[in-house]
């Protein structure tokens, strides 16, 4: 990522240049944010809110400082002691769990591919916690919130640091456990309550296959590290050696393959790649589940997993298969991809400095990044990227298609989110991983933008979201008004900005993919892609000018206190849109033809066919402009004002406006017999067996201790006469 800039230059001015030392101390990164929730979940409601805040922020700067560096440390060339290993920051602490079978360690693994990530979470979340400071100001929870956020900062670089799934894990719940406490941080408010608790269910649902997947590849190799552990020259890579041996008769090839010691999903996955190079069948015999390398020929050894007894008979590839798309659900889960995206619109429930953080620019984002790190797993299951294909374009076009008609500001952007995110996994689908981190990287820049523009209008419309009560605001509010113009530019696809150089590239490699392989799929995929960029650009200038344009149609008091936002948040969106106007152009090199050197990514299909990127610039750039052009008719100059009473009319708009009912469907077809059962149980088990069993004891016993309480008289006699009888039965049966 750094790659763009003079690296020698700017590593000679850093203060700290010990690469051991950094990578010793890459704890430090994730600590400094949990050090920030200690201090302000325990103490904050004891200090000055201008304290607690700061907390809050110098945490979050002070963790992105130690990740430039490390980042730096990792960037320089001649750290790289020799072709045969990875250029990793890779560190391990201690072990979690040890015995013949299992190893789970906790370390922590820097590379090219995560180093985009830390350094997009950790400074897009320190600029957004600076917002924090002005936007949440007047907050009574304001110490709860900056303890939520950087409790949130901690688990987002566990888990992009961690050096294996189950540190992945850990940091994909934790930030699963701050996306609740964050939507329902105004829990008073029932509904808010209810949509963290909505996320929070939705988002189960997804890390159950997650979870799935993680056993499955562990039970196919034994491990769930990404790579083999560090030693002193670094990270050992897969290496091949072939031999052609020539007889009289015929020539045999021999390919001999060798992975580290201790070797990890990454390195079983480029050991059976290099396996596969020259064979046209995958499914054969070498590459059934549970198979052992002959010993002359390799050290790749898979017979010592339990796989050759779970999965007996299976072929490899369709193992990979099932764990990738296991690996899948989890990701549309978090990632708010078709069918589990209905949790992240009603997510804007939160403050907005959370929807900038958490539901645009890094958490939805974790399920391409975990993809993108096990890319040669998934690059090796063509049937689990063509339904990542699939589904990220059906979500693109479907999301584009319910943000054309929404009335909340935050609303539109929330489904823009989902819209983008389905942009992302399409350019996963056909292969083009690196172009999937890239938009990762420009959709961080100009979201998180937008979202805090739409946080500073209404920070100046006290409160209010409904853009049909806006209007007029960009004389008011400079600042947020031009620098979301540039965000909305960026989200259209305007040539030269950052989202046009990343989602366009993506489009270019679907049409370039059918091209090539004349597959209708990848067709159809790519004409939902232009329509969903028309849609894209079209929402992203009725925004615009129904909050900037026309005239102000909030109350006169609401008027009265319009005002621009304070440096503290101005200053985040003036950062952001220069991210928003320059990233993509400065960056786009290292994510396109040189990703296998700058992010270690190795894409499945990546075209630069000149025919296919000229016809492909011609058709988005018409469905830029038209957008645009059609917004500014309608929204800029003749000011039409959506009016919802044309939902009962026009059947396509009240689709769209009530986002195809799709909520109505879950609710009617999911939810409530979930209800309806859940009644019926609780009255079969709760109420006729475990209370009747339970009160019946209770009036067993009370019926009993009735009747022994009427012996109990007080009367002298009584007792005497009782003692008598009583020794005389004894003396009875004694006889006997």
């Amino acid at each position: 990522m750094l790659a763009a800039l003079n690296i020698d230059s700017l590593y000679a001015l850093l203060p700290l240049k010990d690469r051991a030392l950094l990578e010793r101390t890459l704890f430090i990164i994730p600590l400094l944010p949990f050090c920030g929730f200690l201090l302000n979940g325990l103490f904050g409601s004891r200090m000055d809110k201008k304290v607690s805040g700061w907390i809050g922020v110098l945490a979050a700067l002070s963790s992105f400082v130690w990740a430039f560096f490390s980042v730096m440390a990792l960037q320089v060339p001649s750290t790289v002691t020799s072709p045969d290993t990875r250029n990793v920051l890779h560190q391990v602490y201690g072990t979690w769990l040890s015995n013949s079978d299992l190893n789970f360690t906790f370390g922590l693994y820097l590379d090219q591919l995560s180093s985009v990530m830390i350094l997009v979470v950790t400074g897009i979340g320190t600029l957004i916690h600076m917002y924090s400071l002005g936007y949440m100001s007047h907050d009574p929870g304001f110490s709860r919130f900056f303890a939520y956020l950087n409790l949130f900062l901690f688990a987002m670089i566990l888990l992009v640091l961690g050096d294996n799934l189950i540190m992945v894990f850990v940091g994909w719940e934790g930030v699963g456990l701050c996306s609740y406490l964050l939507i329902g941080f105004w829990y008073e408010d029932g509904k808010n309550a209810a949509a963290g608790m909505k996320a929070f269910i939705v988002n189960r649902i997804g890390d159950l296959g997650f979870l799935l997947g993680i056993f499955l590849l562990f039970s196919l190799f034994g491990t769930v590290d990404f790579a083999s552990r560090p030693i002193h020259q670094g990270a050992v890579r897969v290496t091949k050696k072939t031999e052609m041996t020539e007889s009289p008769k015929d020539a045999a090839r021999k390919d001999y393959v060798n992975v580290p010691k201790h070797a990890g999903l990454l390195d079983y996955a480029e050991a059976l790649r290099l396996l596969a190079e020259n064979h046209v069948d995958t499914r054969e015999e070498k590459t059934r589940v549970g198979y052992k390398a002959p010993e002359a020929a390799s050290n790749l050894d898979l017979s010592k997993t339990t796989s050759k007894t779970s999965w007996a008979g299976w072929y490899m590839v369709d193992a990979i298969t099932l764990a990738c798309l296991l690996l899948f659900v989890g990701a549309m889960g978090k990632s708010a991809q078709i069918p589990l995206y209905v949790w992240l619109p009603d997510a804007m429930a939160g403050p907005t400095p959370v929807s900038a953080l958490i539901h645009a620019a890094t958490m939805v984002t974790s399920g391409i990044y975990m993809i993108c790190r096990l890319h040669p797993l998934f690059a090796m299951s063509e049937e689990a990227m063509t339904a990542i294909a699939i589904i990220g374009g059906t979500t693109a076009l479907f999301s584009a298609l319910i943000g054309l008609t929404q009335l909340d500001i935050k609303k539109v952007l929330a489904y823009s989110t989902v819209s983008q995110l389905g942009y992302m996994f399409l350019g996963l689908g056909v292969g083009a991983f690196s172009l999937g981190i890239f938009h990762v990287l420009t959709h961080a820049f100009f979201k998180a933008l937008l979202f805090l523009g739409a946080g500073s209008v209404i920070h100046a419309m006290s409160g209010e979201q409904d853009m049909r009560l806006m209007g007029g605001l960009r004389k008011k509010l400079p600042v947020t008004y031009t620098t979301m113009l540039i965000g909305a530019l960026a989200l259209a696809g305007f040539p030269l900005l950052s989202g046009w150089w990343s989602k366009d590239a993506i489009l270019m490699n679907v049409f370039a993919r059918y091209h090539e392989s004349h597959n209708s799929v990848f067709l159809a995929l790519y004409v939902m892609g232009v329509v969903g960029a028309f849609c894209t650009a079209f929402y992203s200038f009725r925004l615009i000018g129904l909050t900037f344009f026309g005239e102000t149609r909030a109350s006169d008091e609401v008027k009265s206190h319009i005002h621009e936002s304070p440096l503290s948040m101005t200053l985040p969106l003036i950062v952001l849109a220069m991210l928003s106007l320059f990233g993509g152009w400065a960056w786009h090199g290292q994510f396109t033809a040189g990703a296998e050197g700058s992010l270690g990514i190795r894409n499945f299909f990546f075209s630069e066919d000149e025919h296919a990127e000229h016809i492909n610039l011609i058709v988005t750039s018409l469905a830029a402009f038209g957008g645009i052009g059609l917004a500014v008719a309608m929204y800029f100059k003749g000011q039409r004002i959506p009016d919802p009473d044309k939902a009962k009319t026009n059947f396509v708009y009240r689709l769209s406006l009530n986002k195809f009912y799709v909520d109505e469907a879950y609710n009617a077809v999911i939810v409530m017999p979930f209800v309806i059962g859940s009644e019926i149980v609780h009255w079969l088990i709760e109420t006729l067996l475990i209370d009747t069993f339970v009160v019946g004891s209770g009036w067993l016993v009370s019926a009993l201790s009735g009747l022994l309480r009427k012996i109990q008289t007080g009367l002298l006699n009584w007792y005497a006469g009782g003692i008598l009888i009583g020794s005389l039965l004894v003396l009875f049966y004694l006889l006997q």
